[in-house]
């Protein structure tokens, strides 16, 4: 394989954070290629760039697993902003094409309607959607799907056919004790998605949204219904019947790695990001 240096090559930052495109060029046989690069913008001088490759490479496509409240969705976040990676949550596809109208939104609206489930072949449909968009093609962080063993044969399935299989799955373990806690406190704003946590990560506002986008019209954050104590127990359960294999499927694969949730966020997070990458 061809080396280049430093000198040789000139990289070329795009929009999207985290993310730039290094351009080689050389009049050997190798010609001139582009690789994606996630948050590396930095070369020594006369280190041969094949040193570099494996890590320009590579991708990551996670699937993230976990009871609910154990922290997926604001582990998700951080990754999502710091690597330029999309963060693809299979409820927030939906809620997105019902609000759209879209042909698949419109299915999901009637099932939804009807007090039915939406079905797996509506949700992959979303999924597949999302993963042909230009940011997801140097990975993704699937979050909230699959929930079952079946479902995972039917992602699989979808992921080979589009060439972007599983790279990690990481699990996020927590006691149960803790997870009653975490749900009972969590609040969401309904504009952005930012989540809070009133007892652990509230929100520098009080009972309103920080995030400078909202200036001074910050909304008020709120509850979801199925974070409320009385319906905590049966997600729990539900979750144990049918989640749980997951763990165990995923560990047959060798792709599963765990990660210690009932930590302090930022502690969680390094962790996070050690499996991940």
């Amino acid at each position: 394989m061809e080396t280049w240096t430093y000198a040789q090559a000139r990289a070329v930052k795009d929009t999207r954070p985290g993310r730039a495109v290094l351009t080689f060029r050389s009049a050997g046989p190798a010609g001139r290629g582009k690789l994606p690069l996630a948050g590396i913008g930095r070369f020594r001088y006369g280190v041969p760039l094949s040193k570099y490759l494996p890590r320009m490479a590579s991708n990551m496509r996670l699937v993230l697993l976990g009871a609910p409240g154990s922290g997926k969705g604001t582990q998700a976040q951080r990754l999502r902003d710091q690597k330029g990676i999309p963060q693809v949550s299979s409820g927030d596809l939906l809620r997105d094409a019902v609000a759209r109208g879209t042909d698949l939104g419109k299915r999901a609206k009637a099932a939804m309607d009807a007090g039915e489930l939406v079905t797996d072949d509506i949700v992959l449909g979303l999924i597949r959607e999302r993963l042909g968009r230009p940011d997801a093609a140097a990975g993704f962080i699937l979050d909230g799907y699959p929930r079952n063993v079946a479902q995972a044969g039917a992602l699989d399935a979808l992921l080979s056919e589009l060439g972007q299989p599983i790279d990690t799955v990481v699990l996020m373990n927590v006691d149960e004790k803790a997870l009653v806690m975490r749900l009972t406190g969590r609040r969401t704003c309904p504009a952005c998605g930012k989540v809070f946590n009133v007892y652990s990560s509230p929100s520098q506002k009080g009972d309103k949204c920080d995030n400078p986008e909202h200036g001074a019209e910050a909304p008020v954050l709120k509850q979801r219904d199925d974070d409320k104590e009385d319906v905590i127990a049966n997600r729990l359960k539900v979750y144990n019947d049918q989640t749980a294999p997951l763990i165990e499927h995923y560990t047959a694969r060798g792709v599963l790695k765990v990660v210690n949730a009932d930590q302090p966020v930022d502690r969680v997070y390094a962790d996070f990001v050690k499996v991940a990458v």
